[in-house]
């Protein structure tokens, strides 16, 4: 086949050719035509394709994929050799819904002509058989609420599910009808589980007693840390619950001195500010399905008033040769939040501890002001620049 249609082509093309030159000659009588030289056919395209899976129960989806060779302009596929074209495009699906031997053909056409492959009996369908139910769950026991992954293992392709779960007095309670499904048990208790399996076939259940167990969590026991317990106001400060048997709430509230307590977060870790200068008690309060439980810490943070700074800093050089780098180390007390330094000859900065170059010589007064919320202070420190000889450094 693949053989006359590369012939077909051959002879329409050099018919073509040879008309064009007839047609291009002056009706003169007596001329003639001589038309000399090799005309090469653009070779046709070769048929080949794939499919996957071979063999399956009905409906069964087959993916097929183009695997010819040559130039191709247009692909037609019959998947059961009746003469009908199902699909024109190059990597077609079909599903075979009867049960059956089936013969898939490819046509492929390109510019040099077109080619197929026939592959006989190349799609095997068989009857569905009826499923046989099989499936697992993790975890099978836990605290309340206990959130359960069911999976499905079951064998000849089943098309629908139905998980249904059942307490000892209880009657069957369906919880889901996906092939997968997770579901949290919000009652303590033993649960069985029946999962039923179907397909065009039939059905098959498969029943697990007692399967899933759901008990209540022990009382929880608070604990917490925080840090920094002291500082300046206005004072930062980050808290952790530590407390343990997995609480699912959390209350969190200070007291200043003897006064009243204030609810300040819900979340299991936060943090809070404290603006006013005092001593503050903490309470933890966690609870779960089981009970709460509480925590005090009296007296365990500490905000201290904010102190004006006081300014002081290091410098690695006192004298050089020009020019002269000189690296300057904030060493200021009590938490300054500016820097303001002065180098002397006309420059400053605003970095905490800067590196500064001297291009000129001189005497340079070195100036830090250091500032915070409660004021600033100043200090003062000398610097040296000359035209001086290599080993005076």
């Amino acid at each position: 086949m693949r053989a006359e249609h590369r012939s077909g082509s051959v002879f329409i093309l050099l018919a073509f050719l040879v008309a064009l030159a007839l047609l291009a000659v002056p009706g003169t009588a007596g001329n003639s035509v001589t038309i000399s030289g090799e005309i090469h056919a653009a070779p046709a395209p070769v048929a080949a394709f794939s499919g996957s899976p071979l063999f399956g129960s009905a409906p069964l989806t087959v993916a097929f994929s183009d695997q010819s060779t040559g130039s191709i302009t247009s692909w037609a596929w019959d998947f059961d050799n009746n003469g009908v074209v199902n699909s024109n495009i190059p990597n077609p699906s079909y599903t075979y819904a009867t049960v059956g031997t089936y013969t898939v053909k490819l046509t492929v056409t390109g510019p040099g002509g077109s080619d197929d492959e026939v592959k006989p009996n190349y799609i095997t369908v068989t009857a569905p058989v009826k499923p046989v139910a099989a499936f697992s769950a993790t975890p099978t026991s836990g605290y309340v609420p206990l959130t359960v992954q069911f999976t499905d293992q079951s064998r000849n392709n089943p098309t629908s599910w139905k998980w249904e779960y059942r307490k000892p007095s209880g009657s069957w309670t369906q919880f889901s009808t996906a092939k997968d499904p997770a579901f949290t048990f919000t009652e303590t208790g033993t649960y069985s589980i029946r999962f039923t399996a179907a397909n065009a076939a039939g059905s098959n259940t498969l029943t697990k007693n007692n399967f899933i167990t759901v008990v209540t969590p022990p009382k929880p026991v608070a604990e917490f840390t925080a840090t920094p317990t002291s500082g300046n106001a206005p004072l930062f400060v980050q808290f952790t619950d530590q407390s343990s048997n997995n609480p699912t709430s959390w209350k969190w509230e200070y007291r200043k001195g003897t006064g009243g307590w204030t609810q300040f977060s819900t979340e299991q870790h936060p943090s809070y500010t404290f603006t006013a200068i005092g001593t503050y008690g903490i309470r933890l309060t966690v609870a779960n399905a089981a009970g709460s439980h509480a925590q005090t810490r009296a007296q365990y943070i500490t905000v201290t008033p904010l102190r004006k700074p006081i300014a002081l800093f290091s410098q690695d050089k006192v004298a050089g040769r020009v020019p002269l780098t000189v690296s300057f180390t904030d060493r200021s007390l009590f938490n300054p939040t500016e820097y303001l330094w002065t180098f002397g000859d006309g420059t400053t900065s605003e970095e905490k501890s800067p590196v500064h170059t001297y291009t000129r010589t001189g005497i340079f007064t070195v100036q830090l002001k250091a500032s915070n919320a409660a004021g600033s202070d100043t200090a003062r420190r000398m610097v040296i620049v000359m035209n001086a000889p290599w080993w005076f450094q």
